[in-house]
């Protein structure tokens, strides 16, 4: 079957991998990216170009994950510089949908190392691309890292107009979240604050991430977007 069908034995393994990233299994999730990884460098292996092509997709998102997992900013900030070059220089073109998910990924790396402009344009990337081409849940997580970003820089005028389309977004949508309303109020409460009297928000915040931690559904939603990282940088 591996011969016959090899893009699905890739898209088995990438599941596996990705789920074992939602689990926070990282040794489950190295040990299949390495699989991963063996099975399209194998030689025996005759892998058409949309094949192979499929595999370097499943193979780089799931090394974002597993960057994520181990907390390596730097590391993660780089494979993510790494992939962008590949895509300028018409190396590695995955298509809309799946350039939309490496785009957020690579925001999501910017972040962590405080480089906020430079997540800001990844997310504008996905913003201003076609309606209809992402999931729901990708554009929730997109707009509020985009809120979080202008955040951080102080664009505060910028972030209360941007909430009111993403408050709007979260009503309507069956991927919206706790975690994600959680976020939005949380911010609103910041904006109408002073600097020096946020403390006690970003600790509410905290609080109330604790109490859904263990529900699985917005276990899913915190895998994706790391509300307890940001929370570290001010408490």
């Amino acid at each position: 079957m591996i011969v016959k069908d090899p893009d699905l034995y890739l898209r088995c393994l990438y599941y596996v991998a990705m789920l074992s990233y939602l689990d926070k299994d990282e040794k489950k999730a190295v040990r299949y990216v390495h699989r991963l990884q063996s099975f399209l460098d194998d030689e025996k292996i005759h892998l058409n170009e949309n094949s192979r092509n499929i595999g370097r997709i499943y193979f780089n998102l799931s090394l974002f994950n597993i960057h994520f997992l181990q907390r390596d900013k730097e590391l993660t900030y780089a494979h993510g510089q790494k992939l962008i070059s590949a895509y300028n220089e018409k190396t590695f073109r995955p298509n809309n949908h799946r350039w939309g998910l490496f785009l957020y990924k690579i925001a999501a790396s910017c972040f962590l190392v405080n480089r906020y402009d430079e997540a800001l344009d990844h997310l504008n990337s996905i913003i201003n691309m076609r309606s209809g081409v992402f999931r729901e849940d990708l554009l929730i997580n997109t707009r509020i890292l985009h809120a979080l970003c202008n955040f951080e820089l102080s664009n505060y005028s910028l972030v209360d107009y941007h909430l009111t389309n993403l408050s709007r977004l979260l009503r309507r949508s069956r991927e919206t979240a706790a975690v994600h309303r959680l976020a939005v109020s949380g911010i609103r409460r910041l904006l109408n604050l002073p600097a020096a009297e946020r403390k006690p928000v970003y600790s509410d915040i905290r609080e109330n991430l604790t109490l859904l931690r263990n529900q699985p559904f917005e276990n899913k939603a915190l895998a994706y977007l790391d509300l307890e990282e940001w929370l570290s940088l001010h408490l």
